[in-house]
């Protein structure tokens, strides 16, 4: 087999044609797949996404393991890895491809899935794809073959939609159980379900940072920076963001993401300086919607002769005041320094 750029032996290269599942299908789900050599015009694209992989890939993820210490997905992969001819490495990619077809629904629709195993020094490298049928790769299947061509624009247009794993370690009987993987159809604000079947359904996996641990981690984050900040049109912009995020917590995120979807690039810098852990800005989570709220929610008080008292949760303790009076009032103190005064206009 050829060598990448990167200089890895690519020792496998694999493609097969994913349908969705029909339940009458049963266990009897019909493959078309083939082995890629280098002669193929669609190598030479699939092994730039081999190679760029590793520093494609933000979220980190972790084989799950069952009550034996054990995970089906990591095992299929640590066989073919083991074994010695195209062939047999062929009928575990199958394997795969079947149970990839069995998590896929009309929603998915029909895809591309693709496995390369590549070695550099003692170091595998395993790329598991899916490209959604009309996005980059162009396949078709005649008769039981399954042909596949590069498009001639493949270069030039980004795909939208396509889901990316991969697992690099040298190989022992206690390796590859973390890996690295992309969703462009989850992060492009699809829902929760479709982005599951792929990351904890096929293969088996969790992410190496769980919901509650990264938005607690994420929320410290953006506290820290607002305490720290003096611009109160800084201020203003992370309030603002941190609202408009609370209404989309069913989504992957990183601190990176959150700058570069919702602050301007000198926000973004003083973050990025101030965390001082570039691992930690670019890890991503997927958010939890409790401990969001607990942790970067609004708390607002309304009191019966107009007056309404907000904050966030995090700071209302610590500068808002309750005292119950005897006649059942409540007197709200708040303590601080006035940066900004507005008046609204009241219009017709």
């Amino acid at each position: 087999m050829e060598q990448t750029p990167y200089n890895f032996d690519i020792k496998f290269a694999y493609a097969a044609w994913v349908p969705p599942y029909k339940s009458e299908e049963e266990d009897n789900i019909e493959i078309t797949s083939k082995l890629l050599d280098p002669s193929n015009s669609a190598m030479k694209y699939f092994t730039k996404i081999f190679d760029e992989s590793i520093s494609n890939c933000k979220i980190e993820i972790l084989f799950k393991s069952n009550d034996s210490q054990e995970n089906e997905i990591r095992k299929s992969l640590m066989d073919l890895m083991q074994k010695n001819t195209h062939q047999e490495k062929k009928k575990i990619a199958d394997g795969l491809s079947k149970r990839l077809a069995k998590h896929t629904d009309n929603r998915n629709g029909t895809g591309l899935f693709v496995l390369i195993e590549g070695k550099k020094a003692e170091t595998t490298r395993l790329l598991l794809n899916r490209f959604r049928e009309d996005e980059v790769v162009f396949s078709d299947v005649e008769g039981s073959e399954l042909n596949i061509e590069l498009l001639s624009q493949a270069f030039s247009k980004k795909s939208r939609f396509y889901k990316l794993a991969v697992y690099e370690d040298i190989f022992s009987e206690r390796s590859f159980w973390k890996g690295f993987a992309i969703d462009k159809q989850k992060n492009s604000g699809s829902s929760k379900e479709i982005s599951d079947y792929w990351i904890k359904d096929f293969l088996l996996c969790d992410l190496a940072v769980n919901s509650i641990q990264g938005t607690k981690s994420f929320s410290k984050v953006i506290r820290n920076m607002l305490r720290k900040i003096d611009k109160i049109e800084e201020k203003e912009m992370i309030i603002s963001a941190i609202l408009s995020l609370k209404n989309r917590t069913d989504q992957y995120i990183s601190v990176e993401s959150f700058c570069d979807q919702y602050l301007n690039e000198e926000l973004k810098a003083k973050i990025r300086t101030d965390m001082n852990d570039n691992y930690t800005f670019q890890s991503m989570f997927e958010i939890d919607s409790e401990t969001y709220k607990q942790e970067l929610g609004s708390k607002i008080t309304t009191l019966d002769n107009g007056v309404i008292v907000t904050a966030p949760t995090f700071l209302y303790d610590e500068y808002v005041k309750e005292e119950e009076l005897e006649d059942g009032k409540m007197k709200l103190i708040v303590e601080g320094i006035v940066e900004d005064k507005k008046l609204n206009k009241v219009t017709k």
